[in-house]
Formats: structure tokens, sequence, C-alpha cells
């Protein structure tokens, strides 16, 4: 197998035009930083929470908003026709990132912030159980949408960035918190999104809508 037969099978798309050339481009792209910026976070949440012993000022719901995210873009990518090997990958590996991250703020939080990150953490557990048992069940019954998961990843992937943003305007006004490097690394994955998305053959609004990574933009 050719190395670019070998490319469009792992990032899930076929044919030798350039637009489906231009698909797996954008797409080896996105899931490239998908998995650098899950790699990131080592670095830009568990390093210094490690340093400091402590969680400060930061808040569980950071990194249980895009684990939830990450989980659903792999079942969505999952149960894609064709199969995106790569997306899952790239989701997975984003999922499992967050994953340490929130098993080391619940470490290191004290008292009242350690409760309720393991209230929340059940309640998107239970939400996330829920979710992959009915596409399971829909899968397995013959009477699968796609339109179902299709929305809870692209809501789930807004809300990751909605929350950021929010954070960031009302109650995080310092600048130099922010890490450059890794939000050049997430602007380029937007970009690569985006594009996959819009180049798409019908466009893949919930991939417009949503660009599915990680966002460790804190460095501190």
């Amino acid at each position: 197998m050719r190395p670019i037969d070998a490319a469009r099978t792992f990032a899930g798309f076929g044919g030798n035009s350039p637009a489906s050339m231009a698909l797996v481009a954008v797409a080896i792209a996105g899931n490239c930083t998908t998995i650098i910026l899950a790699f990131a976070l080592l670095y830009t949440f568990v390093k210094p929470v490690f340093m400091e012993r402590s969680v400060g000022d930061r808040r569980v719901y950071e990194n249980l908003i895009p684990l939830f995210s990450n989980l659903m873009w792999a079942l969505y990518t999952s149960v894609s026709h064709p199969y995106k090997p790569f997306f899952f990958i790239a989701s997975g590996m984003g999922f499992v990132a967050q994953l340490i991250c929130v098993f080391v703020y619940i470490y290191f939080a004290k008292g009242k912030k350690q409760t309720q990150a393991l209230l929340l953490s059940f309640a998107f557990t239970a939400i996330a159980l829920i979710i992959t048992l009915l596409v399971a069940c829909m899968v397995l019954t013959d009477r699968w949408s796609s339109t179902f998961i299709d929305v809870i990843a692209s809501v789930s992937g807004v809300s990751m960035h909605i929350v950021l943003v929010f954070d960031l305007v009302t109650k995080r006004k310092e600048v130099h918190n922010m890490n450059p490097i890794t939000l050049l690394i997430s602007l380029f994955g937007a970009l690569a999104w985006t594009s996959n998305g819009s180049i798409s053959v019908p466009v893949n609004y919930y991939v417009v809508v949503c660009t599915p990574s990680v966002h460790p933009c804190r460095s501190t």
C-alpha cells in the first residue's frame, strides 16, 4: 500500500480528487494538533499542580467538559462511515489526558473543592455512561440515528469553548496565565477542523460549529 493510500484510510477519506486530498491533509493536521495538545496537558496542568501541591484557583469543570467532549467525539467517529481511526485515536488520547487531569485535580483538591469535584465527576460519569449505552443499543438494534451523537458531540464541544471564554472574560483577566504556544496550536487545530468540515461533501456542520480539541491554555 502506498503511503498516500495508508493516509487516506487512516484519516477516513477516499478518492484521488484535489478536494479529497485536501480533506486528508486537514484531517491529519487537526488530529495531530489534538494529540499535541493532549500531551501538552502534562506540562500546562499536571506539572504545575504537582509542583504547587495544590489546584489553586483551577476549577474541575475546565477538565470535565473537555473530557466529556472528547468521549462524545470518540463515539461520533467510532460509528461514523467511513470509519476514521486517526480521529478516534486523537479523541481517545484527549480523553485519557483529561481523565488524568481530573484524577490529579481530585487528589490535590482540598475540602469543599474536592467534594465538588467528586460530585461533578460522578454526574458527568453517569451522563456519559447513559449516552454510551444509548449509542450501543441503537447500533445493536439497527435503530441508529447519526444525528443523535453528532448533535451531542457538537454541543459538548461548543460548551467547552464557551466555558473557556466565559472563565477568561469574567473570572480570569490575567493574560500572563495564558500559554501562547498552546493557544497557537489550538488556533491551528481550529483552522484545520473548520476547513475539514467546510470542504466535506456534504458540509459537516457539526465539525464546522465545533472543533474537537483539548484546550490547555493555562501555564500556571
